[in-house]
């Protein structure tokens, strides 16, 4: 009796129960669904900034206006590339926005546009007592500007935050700002490995041999992220004498040492592991992230396949009396078809393994000509978070040919 009881008070509670769980993953899946659209938005907003056509201009001041703060700061940083001195009014209200995002972006765009008080004002967060915002600033304003530059070396020497330092330390490495070598070696034997990654970072961005003795010192880190960089900023300093590391780590279980063997390896020219990399690319059992490292590696190494291949074709002319060369172009291939070509086709196939990460595939590989295809996979696809990320890809591309797409994505989705 009492587990007959028990059986109708988990029927009454299921029945009691099933509307509202309905009524939550409704609201859930409407959740999503409008945050995906805020990040398709941004992502075209963004995408148009890096392209800098004018014709962006009042799409870009519509969306300053947005109630999502994800919006604003992608239109407040666009406009610093495109706009004229009539919007720093506009860009100057952003100024006391409740996003510190939106508020570093407008400072750094009205700085752009010439309003030359902005430089205070950015020093000024550089020096808040809140770390989110300095690291936001940090983020968004360490450009080449050499005020800032300088600020940030100050700040490495007394910041106490290590996410901050981190950022710091990346920032003057993007720059290769020498005043701050000094402050960027002693950051390699920071306890906190995010800051010793980023200081290797920094000095892999130097290309300088003087710095490959420390950096083969972090080839023995405890940390597995801080050993990877170390080998990538080797590559790219053109040491040689752990060649043979890097290639036994391609066999690795730990990604990060795997991937970084791929990457490090193609900087150092190693054509012969060009098959491993077309296998990581478009394996079903690869992640995004091996993938994008593949081939971005396969970029690497595409100059050097080009000679090898060019040098057999002038053989062969010599030998047929074709001008082979002319009418001749390599292509990586898979299983003999064109890996760009086989990129494309996965676009509008949603059950394809490489779906989601064709476009990503394609910027890695700086395959320009698949242009077209993404814009046309853009106008087409509905899919929102895919039409998110072709419209980052399109951005990095500076592609001109997408904005009318773009500006339809965001009218499309809202702003």
């Amino acid at each position: 009796m009492q587990k007959k009881v028990m059986i109708i008070l988990v029927l009454i509670c299921g029945i009691t129960l099933a509307p509202a769980v309905k009524f939550t993953a409704t609201k859930t899946a409407e959740a999503s669904e409008k945050y995906l659209k805020i990040v398709a938005v941004s992502k075209a907003v963004e995408a148009l900034g890096k392209i800098g056509d004018p014709a962006a201009r009042d799409i870009l001041l519509r969306a300053l206006r947005s109630k999502d703060f994800f919006v604003r700061a992608a239109a407040a940083q666009a406009l610093g590339k495109i706009g004229e001195k009539t919007e720093q009014r506009l860009l100057s209200r952003l100024l006391n926005d409740e996003s510190y995002l939106v508020r570093v972006r407008a400072a750094v765009s009205l700085l752009d546009l010439g309003q030359k008080d902005a430089e205070k004002i950015i020093l000024g967060y550089l020096a808040s007592d809140n770390p989110t915002l300095r690291g936001v600033a940090v983020e968004q304003a360490g450009t080449s500007n050499e005020t800032f530059l300088r600020a940030l070396k100050e700040m490495l020497e007394k910041e106490g935050d290590s996410f901050v330092r981190a950022i710091i330390i990346e920032r003057l490495g993007d720059q290769k700002f020498k005043p701050a070598l000094a402050h960027i070696h002693a950051a390699l034997g920071d306890k906190d490995f995010r800051v010793r990654q980023s200081a290797v970072n920094a000095l892999g961005e130097f290309r300088e041999k003087e710095n490959i003795p420390k950096l083969l010192q972090r080839l023995e880190d405890k940390n597995t992220a801080v050993r990877a960089a170390a080998k990538i900023a080797l590559a790219k300093c053109g040491d040689r004498s752990k060649i043979e590391i890097f290639r036994k780590e391609l066999d690795s279980d730990d990604i990060m040492l795997q991937t970084s063997s791929y990457g490090s390896l193609g900087l150092l020219g190693a054509v012969d592991i060009v098959p491993l990399l077309l296998n990581h690319v478009v394996s079903a059992d690869s992640s995004q992230f091996q993938r994008r490292v593949a081939a971005g590696a396969l970029r690497e190494l595409k100059p050097r396949v080009d000679k090898l291949t060019a040098s057999i074709l002038e053989e062969a002319e010599i030998l047929y009396g074709l001008p082979l060369r002319e009418t001749l172009r390599f292509d990586y291939q898979v299983n003999g078809e064109d890996l760009v070509l086989l990129l494309v086709k996965a676009l509008s196939n949603e059950h394809d393994p490489l779906y989601k990460d064709a476009p990503l595939l394609i910027l890695e590989l700086g395959a320009e000509r698949a242009l077209p295809a993404l814009r046309e996979a853009l106008s087409k696809e509905q899919d929102i978070e895919l039409i998110a990320t072709i419209a980052h890809v399109l951005g990095d591309f500076s592609d001109k040919d997408a904005v009318g797409s773009l500006i339809k994505i965001i009218e499309k989705y809202g702003i």
